[in-house]
C-alpha cells in the first residue's frame, strides 16, 4: 500500500512539472497574447467596415448612381476570389448545393442594390448603416 501510495505521489510531481514546463512554454512563445489578437482582428475588421462605409458615402455624394456599380464589382470579386481559392476553379465540390446557394446571392444582390437606391433619398449613413444591418439578420433568417 505504500509503495502504490508512493507511487502515486511519484506520478503528481511528475504531471505538475509537465504542466508547469508546457504552462512556461506558452508564456515564452507568447501565448498569452491570445487577447491582443483577437482585439486586433476585431479592431481591423471595424477599421475596414467603417472606412468603407466612408468611401462608399463620398462616391455616392459625388455620383449618386455608382452604388449599383460599386456593388456589381464587390460581387464580381468576391465571386471570382471565391472561384479561385475556395472551389480552387472549380476542382473542389462545393458543401452547398449550387442552386440553394444561388438563391441566397441573387437575394443578397437584390436587398444591397435595393439599398443603395435608399441612398437616392437622402438619409444619412448612420441610418443606412442600420438598415443594411437589418437586411443581413433577415438574410441570417433566410
Amino acid at each position: 500500500l505504500m509503495m502504490a501510495l508512493g507511487k502515486e505521489e511519484h506520478s503528481n510531481k511528475d504531471a505538475s512539472v509537465v504542466v508547469s514546463r508546457a504552462t512556461n512554454a506558452k508564456e515564452e512563445s507568447g501565448g498569452g497574447s491570445d487577447t491582443f489578437t483577437v482585439a486586433c482582428a476585431v479592431g481591423m475588421v471595424f477599421l475596414g467596415c467603417c472606412s468603407n462605409v466612408v468611401f462608399l458615402e463620398k462616391l455616392i455624394r459625388n455620383d449618386p448612381g455608382a452604388g449599383n456599380a460599386i456593388t456589381f464589382f464587390q460581387f464580381l470579386f468576391i465571386a471570382t476570389e471565391g472561384l479561385v481559392f475556395t472551389t480552387r476553379f472549380l476542382q473542389k465540390k462545393p458543401a452547398i448545393p449550387i442552386r440553394k446557394y444561388m438563391v441566397f446571392v441573387v437575394l443578397f444582390f437584390l436587398v444591397s442594390t435595393i439599398n443603395n437606391y435608399a441612398l437616392n433619398f437622402d438619409i444619412p449613413m448612420p441610418l443606412h448603416m442600420i438598415f443594411r444591418a437589418g437586411s443581413l439578420v433577415a438574410n441570417m433568417i433566410l
